[in-house]
């Protein structure tokens, strides 16, 4: 089956929606707490809480992230494409985002996590046109204005800041004027949001500072998160040893581009021990560039059984996991 999404098909489209339905049409039963999201920091969760949470249905937020997810999986696609991250075009990133993210349950039904994730999407697409192009500096300050505002936004979104100015080097040669032009857009959104705060006497300028939240990775000790996490490993172990033999014949923009992505989920590991309380919110974040990266697995020329084999392993491991946490044992 895995065919269908490696190969150009009239089918893979269909597969796709056919498959999404069945590993998420379960979470729409979710109940979120009734003091609505937990508070990483960050504007989004509270304007969340106050105008969705609790005027709109459960089953409808449940719909809502189920499609962002969705449409998501979908950009990532189009971005991994574009920047032609594999041989052939082809679903797998689509695929392995949605996969990835049923096999850590909790990352379907994380709102603010997943109205962000685009803009980490969008910050990747935008750096990685600065190695080619005559108009960086258009470029350089929407990475910027992306980053920042997905900071203001979600605050677990912050290593998303270091990782642009970490790719703006690998991308181009040091240039003062560059480095300074992504800080103005990195600031820019706070200028804008502090001036209307204070035009509108709402002046809380603390309240835009990171909290760091603990320093423990705040994961479930149960069977069925140890299922999770040793299938993610070895998965990732899997599209790390794949990606490895593939980058030999890569040319060097689409290696930078590779490095860039790469760069972009180390950084955001860290966010994970920040801010512990939302590790599904981080894993969501996490999707992208681990999504793209698990591709590699299923993206290289040998047609192997051991592919197949796997791909219905993780399946069946999707559906364990996802019972437990069903059940509430994860």
């Amino acid at each position: 089956m895995i065919g269908v999404f490696r190969e150009r098909s009239a089918l893979q489209v269909p597969a796709l929606l056919v498959l999404a339905l069945l590993l998420k049409m379960g979470y729409t039963a979710y109940q979120l707490p009734t003091t609505g999201y937990p508070q990483p920091g960050g504007l989004l969760v509270q304007w969340i809480n106050q105008h969705l949470v609790g005027h709109y249905s459960q089953p409808f937020l449940n719909v809502l992230c189920l499609l962002l997810l969705l449409g998501s999986a979908f950009y990532a696609n189009v971005v991994a494409n574009n920047r032609r991250l594999f041989q052939h075009r082809s679903l797998l990133v689509a695929l392995c985002v949605l996969l990835f993210s049923s096999l850590f349950p909790g990352t379907n039904v994380q709102l603010p996590a997943l109205l962000v994730l685009p803009l980490l999407i969008a910050c990747f697409a935008v750096l990685t046109r600065l190695y080619q192009t005559d108009k960086a500096r258009s470029h350089i300050v929407n990475a910027g204005i992306l980053a920042g505002l997905a900071y203001l936004l979600y605050h677990p979104a912050l290593l998303l800041i270091p990782a642009c100015f970490v790719g703006l080097a690998h991308m181009r040669p040091f240039r003062l004027a560059e480095w300074l032009l992504l800080l103005v857009g990195l600031l820019t959104p706070a200028y804008f949001v502090l001036a209307i705060e204070f035009l509108t006497n709402h002046w809380q300028p603390a309240r835009h500072l990171p909290q760091w939240q603990g320093t423990a990775l705040a994961a479930p000790d149960t069977l069925y998160w140890w299922v999770a996490a040793g299938m993610g490993v070895l998965w990732l172990l899997l599209g790390f040893a794949s990606w490895n033999q593939q980058t030999r014949r890569m040319v060097i923009q689409i290696r930078k581009n590779w490095y860039a992505l790469l760069f972009i989920g180390l950084l955001l590991v860290p966010a994970m021990l920040l801010w512990p309380g939302h590790l599904y919110g981080v894993l969501a974040l996490l999707s992208f560039p681990v999504g793209c990266l698990l591709a590699s697995t299923f993206a290289g020329e040998g047609k192997g059984i051991g592919q197949l084999v796997f791909f219905w392993l993780l399946i069946i491991a999707t559906a364990v996991v996802g019972w437990g946490w069903k059940s509430g044992a994860m």
